[in-house]
Protein backbone atom coordinates (compact mmCIF):
# COMPACT_ATOMS: atom_id res chain seq x y z
CA UNK A 1 0.00 0.00 0.00
CA UNK A 2 1.32 3.42 -0.93
CA UNK A 3 1.85 6.12 1.69
CA UNK A 4 -0.90 8.31 0.24
CA UNK A 5 -3.42 5.47 0.55
CA UNK A 6 -2.47 4.98 4.20
CA UNK A 7 -2.96 8.69 4.94
CA UNK A 8 -6.33 8.67 3.18
CA UNK A 9 -7.46 5.68 5.26
CA UNK A 10 -6.32 7.41 8.47
CA UNK A 11 -8.18 10.60 7.53
CA UNK A 12 -11.33 8.63 6.73
CA UNK A 13 -11.09 6.81 10.08
CA UNK A 14 -10.70 10.07 11.97
CA UNK A 15 -13.67 11.59 10.14
CA UNK A 16 -15.80 8.55 10.93
CA UNK A 17 -14.86 8.65 14.63
CA UNK A 18 -15.52 12.37 14.82
CA UNK A 19 -18.92 12.05 13.12
CA UNK A 20 -19.86 9.28 15.56
CA UNK A 21 -18.86 11.56 18.44
CA UNK A 22 -20.90 14.44 16.99
CA UNK A 23 -24.03 12.33 16.58
CA UNK A 24 -23.65 10.82 20.06
CA UNK A 25 -23.23 14.28 21.61
CA UNK A 26 -26.18 15.67 19.63
CA UNK A 27 -28.40 12.85 20.90
CA UNK A 28 -27.35 12.99 24.53
CA UNK A 29 -26.49 16.67 25.01
CA UNK A 30 -28.69 18.57 22.54
CA UNK A 31 -28.33 21.87 24.39
CA UNK A 32 -24.54 21.94 24.36
CA UNK A 33 -22.41 23.37 21.60
CA UNK A 34 -20.23 20.66 20.14
CA UNK A 35 -16.57 20.53 21.15
CA UNK A 36 -16.64 23.78 23.09
CA UNK A 37 -13.59 24.19 25.27
CA UNK A 38 -14.47 24.27 28.96
CA UNK A 39 -12.32 27.31 29.63
CA UNK A 40 -13.75 29.33 26.76
CA UNK A 41 -15.50 32.64 27.33
CA UNK A 42 -19.22 32.30 26.65
CA UNK A 43 -19.81 35.53 24.77
CA UNK A 44 -18.10 38.32 22.91
CA UNK A 45 -15.58 38.54 20.09
CA UNK A 46 -13.00 36.37 21.85
CA UNK A 47 -15.44 33.48 22.39
CA UNK A 48 -15.72 32.50 18.75
CA UNK A 49 -12.04 31.58 18.64
CA UNK A 50 -12.66 28.92 21.27
CA UNK A 51 -15.53 27.10 19.60
CA UNK A 52 -14.64 24.06 17.53
CA UNK A 53 -17.48 22.88 15.30
CA UNK A 54 -17.88 20.12 12.75
CA UNK A 55 -17.73 22.49 9.74
CA UNK A 56 -14.45 24.01 10.89
CA UNK A 57 -13.02 20.52 11.36
CA UNK A 58 -14.07 19.67 7.80
CA UNK A 59 -12.02 22.65 6.66
CA UNK A 60 -9.04 21.30 8.59
CA UNK A 61 -9.39 17.94 6.82
CA UNK A 62 -9.65 19.65 3.41
CA UNK A 63 -6.46 21.60 4.06
CA UNK A 64 -4.69 18.51 5.37
CA UNK A 65 -5.67 16.51 2.29
CA UNK A 66 -4.50 19.32 -0.04
CA UNK A 67 -1.06 19.40 1.53
CA UNK A 68 -0.63 15.64 1.84
CA UNK A 69 -1.48 14.50 -1.68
Amino acid sequence: MRQRDTKKILIDDIKKEFNMYISFTDQHCPNRRIMKKLSAPTSGEHAKHHTFTAPSLSKVFEEFEKHHD
